[in-house]
């Protein structure tokens, strides 16, 4: 941080006015004592009168260089802004590691969320992310119990766009970013998105609303709305976790954007693949009802020989969710065959990919999917909607060489067939898929965003 010398215009008077050991011990600087050259004289009182003038001239200058020393040292201020970091799922993952770039390039850290976050439960379900250094802002404790899921997600946006705009325009960063671009895509030197935009989920006839299409009255609305606060401040640098988001974004809005794929520890998931691996099929996910979940029954209810473990995390709306794949799962007696697990610590989902011959993803319409790639990086081979990220990016679009795409339920589980009896096939895709795996790990993501930062400075 460069000093400002005519902001230290008010340190010079103040220098004159208060004493220099309390100066001093502001700053913690060692006292420096003149040479008591008059304590002999008769004239006690204009002794010390010389030597405070004496010791006033000779400080002076080294109390105003320290403090400017003191001050073009001190931290840049950087400001990470995000939704709830309660809601898990891979964007959290990529708040925190800008917050370890950001604190690994010397700047000072504030985290504003509009709820406070869970720390715990964090930690449990996406692991240990090491030593950060931050301070955390949150605008509530948490949402009163009566708050329906609706409303929930409501009164987030609305808390967040104005938590946006207060530490934009009120409190003074050198550098704001907003990680949640999915809601507030401007007012920010660096905005990333993790996912669709709400502002576009209306353009998209097979999104899932929930049970009522007000919300896609919500979104055209909430679209305007975004519209008219880009005008206000949309010269910040927009990033997006996939080419596949990318492309949505540039024809929907006409603003382009570089892609930065989000972070993946994939070593944490590698395994030995010379381990027996079971006729086992997994599908991790938020349990939300946008994430299209009921495909795993349908497909487990064509797959024989296999079970399938749907290992979710909280978000939401995942009461609701959950208790609509119970009763499906009774409904259809797949009881014993499908398997639900919510919140298990990460070191349990570590354990049940190194030992699971695919992956299952289901929803059509995500951007990137980080699961996916800890998954390849465990030895799963991944089959994916033919659509979205984990089709595009992850897996280039390559068909049987990283993975597979499916278009229908049955495509799915006769791909899945196919893996669970052709085992020297299966051993091939998963080897080139743990490879490409490390095309996205987050060193990568650490290296690009780093220097973004550094050239925006």
């Amino acid at each position: 941080m460069k000093t400002n010398t005519s902001a230290l215009l008010p340190l010079k008077i103040l220098i004159s006015a208060i004493s220099f050991p309390r100066i001093l011990n502001l700053f913690r600087l060692p006292q420096i004592r003149a040479p008591n050259f008059f304590m002999l004289d008769a004239t006690v009182i204009g002794c010390l009168r010389f030597e405070a003038f004496f010791t006033f001239n000779f400080l002076k200058d080294y109390v105003y260089l320290a403090f400017c020393k003191w001050e073009s040292s001190m931290k840049a201020k950087a400001a990470v802004i995000f939704p709830s970091l309660n809601y898990l799922g891979g964007a959290v993952r990529v708040c925190l590691g800008f917050i370890k770039v950001l604190s690994k390039a010397g700047y000072e850290v504030t985290l504003f969320t509009v709820d406070k976050t869970r720390w715990n439960l964090i930690r449990r379900v996406l692991g240990d992310f090491g030593d950060l250094r931050f301070k955390e802002h949150f605008i509530i404790s948490r949402f009163p119990k009566f708050f329906d899921a609706s409303l929930r997600n409501i009164s987030l946006a609305l808390f967040y766009i104005l938590e946006v705009l207060a530490v934009r325009f009120f409190l003074r960063f050198d550098i704001v970013l907003v990680v949640g671009g999915e809601l507030v895509d401007c007012l920010g030197d660096v905005v990333y998105i993790n996912a669709l935009p709400f502002r576009l989920e209306h353009s998209f006839p097979n999104k899932h609303f929930g049970r009522s299409s007000i919300w896609k009255s919500y979104s055209r609305i909430y679209d305007a709305f975004m519209k008219l606060l880009s005008r206000v401040d949309s010269k910040g640098l927009l990033l997006t976790n996939s080419h596949f988001l990318r492309d949505i974004i540039l024809e929907k809005t006409g603003r382009d954007s570089i892609v930065v794929y989000p972070p993946v520890e994939t070593g944490k998931f590698m395994s030995n693949e010379g381990e027996q691996r079971l006729n086992l099929v997994v599908t991790v996910s938020r349990l939300h009802p946008g994430k299209s979940l009921n495909v795993v029954l349908e497909v487990a209810k064509l797959v024989d020989g296999a079970k399938f473990l749907i290992i979710g995390s909280s978000s939401g709306r995942f009461e609701e969710a959950l208790s609509e794949l119970n009763e499906a799962i009774k409904r259809m007696n797949l009881e014993g065959k499908v398997i639900m697990m919510v919140n298990e610590p990460s070191s349990k989902l570590v354990e049940v990919l190194s030992k699971a011959k695919v992956l299952l993803h289901t929803q059509p319409t995500e951007a990137f999917g980080m699961v996916v790639v800890e998954a390849m990086a465990a030895g799963c081979v991944p089959v994916v909607p033919s659509s979205g990220g984990p089709w595009n990016d992850i897996l280039d679009r390559r068909q049987g060489v990283y993975g597979f795409s499916y278009k229908n339920v049955s495509e799915a589980a006769d791909i899945i067939t196919l893996m669970l009896n052709n085992e020297d096939l299966r051993r091939e895709v998963a080897e080139r898929a743990r490879v490409r795996a490390l095309c996205f790990d987050k060193s990568v993501f650490e290296e690009r965003i780093l220097s973004i930062i550094n050239a925006i400075k």
